[in-house]
């Protein structure tokens, strides 16, 4: 499986949220039962930002739902970095998505 690069801009106090739907290279839905799903945002230096784990899940048997609460961006200062989702089961582990992340304050507050 190759991992997909996707960049995400995610407004300080804001609610993100981003639906991945796992395909085959020939379109079928890729099975994600038993499967368990993890994210993290870090910044440029490798620093964790934000772990995404209580806000991702496996959803549908092939969809990956992730919901980040305002709460939990509200604190976060103007800045980018990388994230990364994964997905693991047993010893097997993919990545499925990558990419820059941006943190930018919202213009209504």
């Amino acid at each position: 499986m190759r991992s997909g690069k996707h960049n995400i801009e995610i407004e300080n106090g804001s609610t993100f949220q981003l639906n991945l739907a796992l395909t085959e290279d020939d379109g079928t839905n890729y099975n994600l039962n038993g499967y368990s799903v993890d994210m993290q945002i870090r910044n440029l230096n490798g620093t964790l930002v934000l772990d995404c784990s209580p806000y991702i899940s496996v959803i549908n048997g092939n969809e990956i739902d992730l919901n980040i609460p305002a709460s939990a961006t509200i604190d976060i200062a103007d800045s980018d970095g990388e994230y990364q989702i994964e997905i693991s089961s047993g010893s097997l582990e993919y990545s499925v998505m990558r990419g820059n992340v941006s943190f930018v304050k919202a213009i209504i507050r």
